[in-house]
């Protein structure tokens, strides 16, 4: 592999994914580059024109990374998007309450970028709200520090997917993770000749993915409650009951390297106590306590494989105390939807746009 622990061009893998439909071999189309190194062309030296550049044609979009205290990470997420062909793009990079002012050092390194420090750390999901509402782009990407494009053309792709969808609501985009060799189709199922028909899927990863502006903000973006672990499930079910439509597309997949500045403490209880607190807040009767007990045990249990039981319990006890705390603001969707919405996070199905 190349340095920084990637895969060479070319070369096929057979990956495993626990959470996507079995799938074909994957040939990465260039190798990942060593932190700090520009993983696609130079930046284009006319970045940041948007006045000039910006035509009927091609609507405003806008890349969001929130980061923490990874600097190298952060830039080689930025440089992919300078590399980016689409003409009208503006990248904000919002740095929570790093060690080291990274809002300041990326400023001075790429002027066009616009930059927010917070002066205390507030948390991603409060920095991706704060992006949506600041973003000037009728369309948003949604870039985690440590992921980045992997082809100059995807967000150009991405945009012609949501001018042609206009109930689309979400794009997931498929990622690659070198580190554990893992890849995440998001839904697509992947045929011999690497293609794959646009999917209707239940939920997302927020790693990766392409967002209608005004549809998130109708639903008021996400629950700031959640703190981070599975707030996207709880985001896509309010967009699916507004009627909008998440789905996953088969562009070239981004690379998320899976940073070492990870807590996984937290994953670890927060994770259960959101899968909880999702349950509380939007399965109707009579699905409520089955779906209780039937994620309780599976979630116990998973805690026993991966040798973190205590972790686990200590999320299954918060989420069923938050839960019971704020039942009066329970907002279960209709029986119909949450059919529709288990159905879904089973079998992805093909795409059929509304007319």
């Amino acid at each position: 592999p190349p340095p920084g622990g990637g895969f060479s061009p070319g070369t096929p893998y057979h990956l495993e994914d626990d959470d996507s439909p079995p799938h074909e071999e994957f040939r990465p189309p260039v190798a990942v580059s060593p932190l700090g190194a520009h993983p696609l062309s130079e930046p284009r030296s006319d970045f940041g024109k948007m006045s000039d550049r910006t035509t009927k044609t091609s609507p405003q979009v806008s890349v969001v990374i929130p980061t923490r205290n990874r600097w190298a990470e952060v830039q080689r997420a930025v440089e992919s998007c300078l590399s980016q062909d689409y003409p009208a793009l503006e990248i904000l990079m919002y740095d929570d309450a790093s060690e080291e002012n990274l809002a300041e050092k990326l400023q001075q390194r790429y002027p066009t970028v616009k930059t927010y420090r917070s002066a205390v750390n507030v948390g991603q999901l409060v920095l991706r709200n704060r992006g949506f509402l600041e973003a000037t782009g009728k369309y948003i990407i949604s870039l985690d520090d440590d992921a980045f494009f992997n082809d100059n053309s995807t967000i150009s792709k991405v945009v012609e997917k949501l001018e042609r969808y206009p109930d689309v609501a979400v794009i997931a985009l498929p990622y690659y993770e070198p580190r554990l060799q893992r890849m995440h189709w998001q839904g697509l199922k992947i045929s011999e000749n690497n293609t794959s028909k646009d999917k209707l899927i239940a939920t997302f990863v927020a790693s990766a993915a392409a967002f209608r502006k005004q549809a998130v903000l109708s639903v008021k973006g996400y629950d700031e409650s959640l703190f981070f672990q599975g707030e996207e499930s709880d985001l896509s079910i309010r967009l699916m009951e507004k009627g909008f439509d998440i789905i996953s597309s088969n562009v070239t997949p981004l690379i998320h390297t899976v940073s070492e500045v990870r807590n996984f403490r937290n994953m670890h209880i927060n994770g259960p106590r959101n899968a909880i607190l999702f349950i509380f807040s939007h399965a109707p009767w009579p699905f409520l306590v089955p779906r209780l007990l039937l994620t309780t045990l599976g979630t116990f249990w998973h805690g026993v494989v991966i040798k973190e039981p205590w972790l686990k319990l200590i999320g299954i006890f918060r989420g069923y105390r938050d839960g019971l705390r704020s039942w009066r603001q329970r907002r279960p969707v209709t029986p119909q939807m949450w059919r529709k919405y288990r159905r879904l996070l089973k079998r992805p199905e093909d795409y059929v746009a509304t007319v």
